[in-house]
């Protein structure tokens, strides 16, 4: 299965939400429908150089000393060996890889510092970077960082709704309220198709109960997509023979049931190299 169908589902929210508040501001200021896209596709077509990566992620260049450090480190992925080297990004906040397509593989500071003072073997640190790059194929596209930047405003919404979740989720009330959110969304269609005018009525009464469709939906469709990423690099990784050192570095980081599984499936290497590494 491609990975394309799982990413264009998740977007369906955040589309439709974005489409939504860009025909609001193009009512107030009506220059966004002309100067917008083009600021869109210039920042598309720059995304891989040194100052829109250093904007979206604070990184730099690696030094030629850091170069010569990482590149001996992954010699284990045969892949990496010789020009199939990506060039290495230095500054990513935590202690993973991000890759933006094959050809560039951004490093966290933690783990360089980790790598340079030899405390992490170079098994795990391949296999880590072996599923970053089993996601170039998303994380490099152009037309998923097109859409992602044109659903800038549900990204900002996205956000502050999660800083509201993790509150609410202290408080058994809001929790409640929440849960009763169809009999409202329900009362407010109802209301909306018995009083407004014939035209406004319907609209409204549609509207609402799409957005209460939607709050079940899309948490699903981002899961799914979730999981489709990690399928991809879970797949990487057993291609480039280190499932079993990834699934050791799972087991030791959590016991829950999904990570269980998932490491069974790493260990079972026809369980993954198929289909995932075709639709990559």
């Amino acid at each position: 299965m491609s990975w394309r169908p799982c990413w264009l589902a998740d977007k369906i929210t955040p589309i439709l939400f974005s489409t939504y508040v860009w025909l609001l501001v193009s009512g107030v200021v009506p220059g966004v429908l002309l100067v917008g896209p083009a600021l869109m596709a210039a920042v598309v077509i720059a995304r891989r150089s040194r100052l829109m990566l250093w904007v979206r992620f604070g990184v730099r260049p690696a030094t030629a000393t850091e170069q010569a450090t990482l590149d001996a480190a992954l010699v284990v992925i045969p892949s990496l060996r010789g020009r199939g080297q990506p060039r290495l990004w230095v500054g990513l906040k935590g202690r993973g890889f991000h890759t933006i397509g094959s050809r560039h593989l951004l490093v966290g500071r933690e783990l360089l510092a980790g790598v340079s003072a030899g405390r992490l073997p170079a098994e795990q640190l391949c296999a880590a970077a072996s599923f970053a790059l089993g996601q170039a194929a998303p994380t490099g596209s152009g037309l998923v960082d097109a859409v992602g930047l044109y659903c800038w405003p549900w990204s900002v919404v996205e956000r502050g709704a999660q800083a509201v979740s993790r509150f609410a989720a202290r408080v058994p009330l809001l929790r409640f309220a929440w849960a009763l959110r169809p009999v409202v969304f329900l009362l407010g269609a109802v209301n909306a198709y018995a009083t407004g005018p014939e035209f406004w009525r319907q609209v409204v009464a549609t509207s609402v109960v799409a957005i209460l469709v939607m709050t079940y939906t899309t948490p699903v469709l981002r899961r799914r997509w979730l999981n489709r990423l990690q399928e991809l690099g879970d797949a990487r990784v057993v291609a480039d023979g280190l499932g079993g050192v990834w699934a050791g570095m799972l087991r030791r980081a959590s016991t829950d049931h999904a990570t269980t599984r998932r490491i069974e499936l790493l260990l079972a290497p026809r369980a993954l190299t198929g289909p995932a590494l075709r639709s990559a």
